[in-house]
């Protein structure tokens, strides 16, 4: 699949290879994600055509002297050295190539960062010490790369490690924009639906890898997309989430499993969580899901109090994955993966509906156009609108509502429900004022015609 999006990021990853060329000194960039999400890719596709030396190393799956003879190896080659150092640590193995990039910049990679200190330990605190001692007298961009999240943050978050303060930028990589999904989804089925798109974004969640292992076995297709997963070609897809819940959380990933299929059955509010999760305190376990993005605290549009919080996953992939995926294995492991699809393709539509919803919310924030998007609902449970979006430069507030079947659009009751949303928020009566129902065909569309539909 060809290289799409990440024009920014690319763009900063190049910018710190210029500052490291026009000061003659050392930086330091962590590049960190969810696992699948393209960090490798993107890295190598920043430095792709770069005219410095660019050395790439993958940090997991060898031992210690393995790596230490493989990495030296290929630094006698690409610096075309006569023989190669007899160093045996890993940090001094850093130390060498800076020493080697004093007058030559070099671009340095770790992949998988966070396992250097097990091949090593100490290894974060002698880089500490070889890093303030010539990161000024070198010209080496060191990036370092991982995906367990946790291990990330500890690394470089946390006041009491050696490396805290030491990076010049984190460079957090996130699934793709759901413009960058509609463009590789068209790419491979010309004749897209909205409902292929939809369910291609549910299933995915933007996951440059995911939508790699759809593309060419489905093209995007609705019901190709469901007899993949379920399939015999789905293993891949379907071992995903455990590989990542159990790298993030450990021993204790079925409690994290608990508390995802909890919400994606709607049980959004921490009691609601609680009452699944017997003789556990569930709020220490919320917390560290929202710090990894995979769940969200969403309030209602405009409150000023927490108290009416939802919890939301934030991961589509994982969502789909516990609710469709894992209480199937059994059928799916002896061949009846034909029957599982009959079994939950009467459930889609209602939990599509609330992936739709989500599309949109992301599409309006990604445009630019607007200040905030949310959803909201009142005290009472009487109301709720799946979408406002204000732009408070020039005194716009949409309103939306997303269903899969155009039609049941009423813009009556949305206009009745954003009645209901001005009678507690009335410092936007006197504001231009849209009501816009939105469909799986309109994800087919650019964003401006978000606007340019929208009905005052």
């Amino acid at each position: 699949m060809k290289f799409y999006g990440r024009t920014e990021e690319i763009a900063a990853l190049q910018k710190h290879l210029d500052l490291v060329k026009e000061t003659a000194a050392s930086r330091m960039v962590v590049v960190y994600g969810r696992r699948r999400v393209g960090k490798t890719t993107l890295v190598n596709e920043a430095f792709r055509n770069v005219d410095v030396t660019y050395v790439y190393f993958f940090v997991a799956g060898s031992g210690k002297e393995e790596l230490m003879a493989r990495w030296k190896a290929k630094i006698v080659e690409v610096f075309g050295l006569k023989r190669e150092s007899n160093i045996s640590s890993l940090a001094d193995f850093i130390a060498w190539v800076m020493e080697l990039s004093e007058h030559r910049p070099v671009v340095l990679v770790f992949d998988e960062c966070q396992e250097l200190e097990k091949h090593e330990p100490g290894f974060y605190s002698a880089l500490q010490n070889i890093w303030d001692q010539n990161k000024n007298s070198s010209q080496t961009l060191l990036i370092l790369s991982g995906s367990v999240l946790s291990a990330i943050k500890k690394i470089f978050g946390d006041h009491s490690e050696p490396l805290f303060g030491r990076p010049d930028d984190f460079q957090r990589i996130s699934a793709f924009p759901v413009s960058v999904i509609r463009e590789i989804a068209q790419d491979f089925n010309p004749e897209l639906s909205g409902m292929d798109l939809l369910l291609t974004y549910a299933a995915s969640g933007g996951v440059p890898r995911y939508l790699e292992l759809l593309a060419p076995t489905t093209q995007f297709r609705y019901d190709d997309i469901l007899n993949f997963i379920f399939g015999r070609m789905g293993g891949t897809y379907r071992d995903e989430a455990d590989i990542y819940l159990n790298n993030e959380f450990r021993a204790e990933s079925h409690i994290y499993q608990i508390i995802l299929w909890a919400i994606a059955q709607g049980r959004t509010k921490r009691s609601e969580i609680q009452d699944v999760v017997k003789n556990t305190n569930v709020s220490p376990y919320l917390q560290r899901l929202e710090i990894f993005g995979l769940i969200k605290r969403i309030e209602p549009f405009g409150s000023r109090t927490e108290t009416k919080h939802r919890f939301e996953i934030n991961d589509l992939f994982l969502k789909f994955w516990r609710l469709f995926v894992m209480g199937n294995f059994d059928d799916i492991n002896q061949n009846q993966g034909a029957r599982v699809v009959r079994r939950i393709t009467p459930l889609l539509p209602e939990y599509l509906g609330h992936v739709l919803e989500q599309w949109f919310r992301q599409e309006l924030l990604e445009s630019g156009r607007w200040d905030a998007v949310g959803a909201w609902w009142d005290r009472k449970g009487e109301h709720e609108i799946d979408l406002i979006a204000v732009d408070e430069i020039d005194k716009r507030i949409l309103f939306g509502e997303a269903k899969l079947d155009p039609k049941k659009f009423n813009e009556i009751k949305l206009r009745m429900k954003a009645e209901a949303f001005l009678q507690v928020n009335p410092q936007y009566r006197s504001w231009s004022m849209f009501f816009r129902g939105f469909s799986p065909e309109d994800m087919l569309k650019e964003t401006p015609s978000i606007e340019e539909r929208a009905s005052q």
